[in-house]
């Protein structure tokens, strides 16, 4: 059994990738959203067709990308310093020395008054794939009950299955997996059948 919990700032949302015994679960706060990214076994089908090119001129490297993947975009990149470093950023090419100074501010804090020097051309060649339908239609089951052990108190808990809406303290049987959703925790299943719980109240 793999549990691994990544916090992705600044929204603050918990997510819980679980494999082998558990299904995938995604918890959040009702702190402001971002965008969710999708990262599960489909990822290798969906993901795009992608080439990366180092060395000679952009113009040879995208006749390179051209051949390898016809109709690939192309985004040039370049690896730059300033004059006395010893490592490089990978910056776009279009306006490359505004970008270092940006990216470097960004990455540590502060800015260089120094020359600054190319040092690798890059491209990268990105083909498009259509991406699998993640639909997955569940009907809801109906609830049953179980006493446990939560808190340091035997607690009578609704028991629900997949396609449920639900609001802890509760508990959740999967196909592969059983969810305890705590209190001040409530939420329901997305489109691709993953269980997204939400914060309603910190106890």
């Amino acid at each position: 059994m793999f549990v691994h919990m990544l916090l992705t700032n600044p929204a603050f949302k918990w997510r819980f990738m679980v494999d082998n015994m558990f299904s995938p679960a995604v918890l959040r706060t009702s702190r402001p959203r971002i965008p969710r990214r999708i990262e599960s076994r489909w990822n290798p089908p969906a993901a795009d067709l992608r080439r990366d090119y180092v060395g000679g001129s952009f113009q040879e490297m995208e006749a390179r990308a051209q051949h390898d993947l016809p109709g690939a975009k192309t985004l040039r990149l370049v690896d730059a310093r300033y004059r006395g470093q010893s490592h490089e950023l990978t910056v776009e090419a279009d306006r490359w020395e505004e970008n270092l100074a940006q990216e470097h501010e960004r990455r540590y804090g502060f800015g260089l008054d120094a020359e600054p020097e190319p040092v690798t051309r890059r491209l990268v060649a990105t083909l498009p794939r259509e991406r699998p339908s993640l639909r997955h239609p569940t009907r809801p089951m109906p609830s049953s009950g179980r006493r446990a052990y939560l808190d340091g108190d035997w607690l009578d808990l609704p028991v629900h299955g997949p396609g449920s809406a639900v609001s802890g303290p509760a508990i959740v049987e999967l196909p592969g997996s059983t969810c305890l959703v705590r209190p001040g925790w409530a939420g329901k299943p997305d489109p691709a059948g993953t269980l997204v719980l939400e914060r309603t109240w910190t106890p």
